[in-house]
Parts: C-alpha cells; sequence; structure tokens
C-alpha cells in the first residue's frame, strides 16, 4: 500500500522541464523568453493586443522567427480555441522589432532541417470532437504541405477550448519506411494521473507530409498502466514495409507491491501508398 500511494504522490509532483532547443516553446502554455515560428501565415503584428483599425506595425509570414516576450491577460477565442495574446520580438530586415501577436498563430512545437522546418500547431476546437492541429512543412516563407491530426489531450469542463498540454518534438529519420525520408514525432504529455499522452508520426518524402499514426498511453497511479508502442522496420524487430503497434496492459498488484502485465496485443500493418494499412 505505501509503493501504491507513492507513485500516487511522484505523478502529481511537477516535473521540472528542461528548456533547451526545438522542445521548449509550449509546457503546458507558450513558455516566455522563448523562441518559435510562426505557424499563421500574413500574421498581423500590433501596437497591442486589440484587433483595431490603426494599430497594424507588421505582417509576418510562416515560419518567421519570433520570441516570445510576454504574455498578457487578453485571451482571443478563434473556431473554439482559445489563447492569450503575447508580446513578441523579431529580427527584420537586421532592425530588432517587437510588436504583439496571438498566441494561437505561433507553433506548439517545431523542429528544423537545413531550410526546412516542420511545424506544429492548433488550428480550431469543438466540445465534440476536441482539438483538430495541423502540421505544416514551410521553406523560405511558404507552406509546401500540411497534414490534419488530432493531438492527445482530455477535457475537464474547466478550460475548455486552452489546449494546455506540455510538447515535444524531434526528427528520426526515415525509420525504414519506403518514401519517407524524415519522421517529425511530436511527443504530447501531461504528467498526472489519468490523462492519456502519446506519440503523433508524421512523415515527410519528396516535399509532401504523411500521417503514419498516433499512440497512447494512459496510467492511473496504483490502479492500471496501458501503453501503445510503434515498432518500425528500422527498429529491427519489423519486416519490411511492416509496422507493429503493440498495445500492454498492467494492473497493479498490491500483494507484489507492482504492476503485472495482463493483457499483451500485437497488430500489424503495412506501409503502402504512404499510408497504414491493416495487414491481411
Amino acid at each position: 500500500m505505501k509503493l501504491k500511494y507513492l507513485i500516487l504522490i511522484l505523478l502529481f509532483i511537477p516535473v521540472k522541464f528542461s528548456y533547451s532547443g526545438e522542445m521548449s516553446v509550449y509546457h503546458y502554455g507558450f513558455v516566455e523568453n522563448t523562441e518559435t515560428y510562426l505557424f499563421g501565415d500574413n500574421v498581423r503584428v500590433r501596437k497591442d493586443h486589440v484587433i483595431q483599425d490603426g494599430n497594424i506595425t507588421d505582417v509576418l509570414n510562416a515560419g518567421d522567427k519570433v520570441t516570445i516576450t510576454g504574455k498578457t491577460d487578453k485571451v482571443m477565442l478563434v473556431d473554439g480555441y482559445k489563447e492569450y495574446w503575447y508580446k513578441i520580438s523579431y529580427k527584420k530586415n537586421d532592425k530588432n522589432c517587437e510588436g504583439y501577436a496571438w498566441g494561437g498563430l505561433f507553433s506548439i512545437g517545431f523542429s528544423v532541417k537545413g531550410d526546412k522546418l516542420f511545424l506544429a500547431g492548433i488550428k480550431k476546437y469543438s466540445p465534440d470532437k476536441g482539438f483538430t492541429a495541423e502540421c505544416r512543412l514551410v521553406e523560405k516563407g511558404k507552406i509546401i504541405s500540411s497534414v490534419s491530426f488530432a493531438p492527445h489531450y482530455l477535457p475537464d469542463g474547466v478550460n475548455e477550448g486552452f489546449y494546455g498540454y506540455s510538447i515535444s518534438t524531434e526528427l528520426l529519420g526515415g525509420l525504414g519506411l519506403e518514401g519517407i525520408e524524415n519522421t517529425f514525432r511530436i511527443f504530447c504529455n501531461y504528467e498526472a494521473c489519468g490523462y492519456p499522452r502519446g506519440n503523433v508520426w508524421i512523415g515527410y518524402g519528396k516535399d509532401k507530409l504523411y500521417f503514419i499514426g498516433k499512440d497512447t498511453s494512459i496510467s492511473e497511479a496504483g490502479v492500471f498502466h496501458v501503453e501503445e508502442k510503434y515498432i518500425f522496420p528500422a527498429d529491427k524487430k519489423a519486416g519490411k514495409d511492416s509496422v507493429i503497434l503493440i498495445n500492454e496492459s498492467y494492473d497493479f498488484d498490491e500483494t507484489a507491491g507492482d504492476y503485472k502485465l495482463t493483457e499483451k496485443k500485437e497488430t500489424e500493418f503495412i506501409w503502402k501508398d504512404n499510408k497504414l494499412s491493416p495487414a491481411k
């Protein structure tokens, strides 16, 4: 029993997050004094956090880099999605500039490969369908490809419309998938019991993005743990063009004071025509 309560306490202790590089900008909300890239295009920078005639100072492109220097108390709702207005700074034509922009136009996660930017952002929210997000491939200020995905989240009935998870991203190569040059991994996390978390996998090949898949894990301290994990050809545990989704379920054994595997299921998929299909 002591172990059960220790696990419960640990899961509710805030975890220190190392803000470095491209994994830092969104940690239960945008982090001040971090850099990100604009997810929106033709983003209007304003003198203050009010939409009115005469207060636009600049227009920026998708993929322009900005530094989030401050968070206002002003919230705006667009397509059901709520975000704050932020003060930003940026460079343009070798000049230091600043102004205000709505946070819904910022990337919540990004990775950089040469001139190409892989950007993740929230598009909209509805109570019945939840959040809709999008990955965008941007090069030299132009959006050249995009693909939608559903990020992990759990509605709480209190902060409806605010996203509020923690996001980290990285590029992981082609993972052995035919036609995929790089894979953009988006990890959506919430460090508390009962909240689903996991990865969204986006593939890139020949200047086009493809949705590969989504895995989900969830835990309730001292009760159960369910975990999904993809095995890709590059892991050398799956055959060519074969992708395996492993789903493991654990129940907490109070006698042993540990979690016990109660069920394991493997589902095989085939990567063909730039999508996963169930293996026959």
